[in-house]
């Protein structure tokens, strides 16, 4: 079976890409949702794990993930960042070096859009590195790009997985105005179905928020645009976020992993029916809205559960003023 699987994670971006014999994780967030999905299928080796950037909540699990005694991970992807000096960065560090000693971990540093085997291990999926470009990476957070201040989310990597040729998701990581205008301008194909929205639908950083938004959507063309979020950070996503998605895309489907605080003051009183297979942080407390998306490939057919159907009607029953609906 080959799958892609957008975790729900909280405030935090992880998916999986999964054939039998390969398995890549993009981002690994704080907490133990990624492991616990890993273990629940019973996967023992992780082929590769892309971080877009250094962020915690892009990067924190990655130290426990490294550290497992059960799963082994064979190489780890990414890009340096001297601007981070965090704990949360130096723990990934001594993971990596303490992960290579004991099995043999590789660390590949420099994730960009000329790096050759990103997603080697796949047969049927491909995965294309579409920022940042080499120029803008090799500068990196703490320079300057055409003027204007290069953090670790200008040289976010954005990652776009294709199964059998066709575009079906794209990880944006957290890119802002400076670097999405740094893809553009390369007239970059970043079109695919699904669009997993940078900063959980906040701020990007600088600019005006709805037409950074519709922006991204418009060169995207997504028929889901899908924000990863925590209802324990309010604020995500932003009102203007979303009203520059509609602006660019019209009647596009919005969802969101849990149920956002403007959505709804109050969780249910019992967990959203047919929620994907995968795990997903808000059954702990029945904040699940969209939860972890399980995207199924095979056949010439895409199947994407949560289906809209059922994601519609708990929205209905649970979200009397939900974002998406206004």
């Amino acid at each position: 079976m080959e799958e892609v699987v957008i975790l729900d994670v909280g405030h935090g971006n992880c998916g999986f890409v999964i054939e039998p014999k390969s398995f890549t994780i993009i981002d690994a967030p704080p907490g133990d949702t990624h492991i616990e999905e890993l273990r629940k299928r019973d996967v023992r080796r992780v082929d590769a794990v892309l971080l877009s950037h250094a962020d915690a909540d892009h990067c924190g699990g990655l130290a426990t993930l490294l550290l497992s005694l059960d799963i082994v991970v064979r190489r780890v992807l990414l890009n340096a960042d001297a601007a981070k000096r965090t704990g949360v960065w130096d723990e990934v560090m001594i993971a990596l070096r303490d992960a290579e000693r004991r099995n043999g971990t590789r660390l590949e540093v420099g994730l960009t859009t000329t790096t050759k085997d990103v997603g080697k291990e796949h047969k049927k999926f491909t995965l294309e590195v579409l920022a940042p470009h080499p120029t803008l990476a090799a500068k990196g957070p703490g320079s300057t790009h055409k003027g204007k201040a290069v953090s670790s989310n200008t040289a976010s990597v954005v990652v776009r997985v294709k199964h059998r040729g066709r575009p079906i998701v794209l990880f944006a990581g957290d890119i802002d105005q400076t670097g999405l205008d740094d893809l553009i301008a390369g007239r970059t194909d970043m079109r695919a179905r699904i669009l997993v929205f940078p900063h959980h639908g906040g701020s990007p950083g600088h600019g005006n928020a709805k037409s950074f938004a519709a922006t991204l959507c418009q060169a995207v063309r997504p028929e889901t645009v899908l924000f990863s979020i925590g209802r324990n950070r309010p604020g995500t996503p932003r009102e203007d976020v979303v009203a520059g998605v509609r602006a660019a895309l019209g009647g596009v489907r919005i969802a969101c992993t849990q149920l956002a605080t403007q959505c709804a003051a109050s969780v249910p009183t019992a967990q959203p029916a047919r929620l994907a297979k995968a795990y997903a942080r808000g059954t702990k407390d029945r904040s699940c809205c969209a939860g972890s998306i399980v995207i199924t490939l095979g056949g010439g057919k895409m199947e994407v559960a949560r289906k809209p159907k059922a994601h519609q009607a708990s929205i209905s029953a649970y979200a009397p003023t939900a974002l998406c609906r206004r």
